[in-house]
C-alpha cells in the first residue's frame, strides 16, 4: 500500500511541476500537460482489494488537488470520486493490462476535463470556448498514454517482485 501512495504522491507533485514548467497558454498547450494524479489513481485501482479505502484515497487526493492546485472548494473531490467509481466500473469489465490501463486512464483524463468544463460553465465561474477544451483533450492524449503505460509497467514489476 505504501508503494501505491508513493506513486500517487509523485504523480501529484508531477502535476505541479509540469504545469509550472510547461505552462499553457490558450493558443499553445504543451503535450506534457495532463492530470498525472488521475492517471495514477486509474492505474493503482486494481491493487486495492478494499474499494472503500480506494474511494477515500481518491476523495483525499481530490481535496488536496483543490487546496494546492485549483483553489476551488470540493470541485475536485466530487470529480475525483466520479472518476474513481468509473475506474472501478471499467476495471470490473476489462482485464488488467497495459493497453486497457492506458485506455481507462485516457478516458478518465478526458472525463476530468469535460466534467470540470461543464461544472465551471454551469456555475458561470469561467467561460471557455469548447474548441479550447477539445484542444486540451487532444494535447493530453500522448502524455496520458505514455504515463499510464510507464506506471502500469512499474506496478506490474513491483507486484511480481512481491509475489516471489
Amino acid at each position: 500500500m505504501i508503494t501505491y501512495l508513493i506513486i500517487l504522491l509523485i504523480s501529484f507533485f508531477l502535476d505541479g511541476i509540469m504545469s509550472n514548467y510547461f505552462t499553457s497558454i490558450t493558443l499553445h498547450i504543451s503535450l506534457f500537460n495532463t492530470i498525472y494524479s488521475v492517471i495514477a489513481l486509474s492505474c493503482i485501482a486494481n491493487y486495492f482489494s478494499n474499494k472503500k479505502k480506494y474511494i477515500i484515497l481518491i476523495g483525499l487526493t481530490g481535496l488536496c488537488f483543490d487546496i494546492v492546485y485549483t483553489n476551488t472548494f470540493l470541485l475536485n473531490v466530487f470529480i475525483f470520486i466520479i472518476l474513481g467509481l468509473n475506474v472501478i466500473l471499467l476495471n470490473s469489465k476489462l482485464p488488467n493490462n497495459i493497453l486497457y490501463n492506458a485506455l481507462i486512464s485516457f478516458i478518465n483524463v478526458c472525463l476530468y476535463y469535460i466534467l470540470t468544463y461543464l461544472i465551471l460553465i454551469m456555475t458561470n465561474y469561467i467561460n471557455i470556448n469548447i474548441s479550447i477544451l477539445l484542444h486540451i483533450l487532444i494535447c493530453s492524449i500522448i502524455m496520458s498514454i505514455i504515463y499510464s503505460i510507464i506506471l502500469t509497467f512499474i506496478l506490474n514489476k513491483l507486484s511480481l517482485k512481491n509475489i516471489k
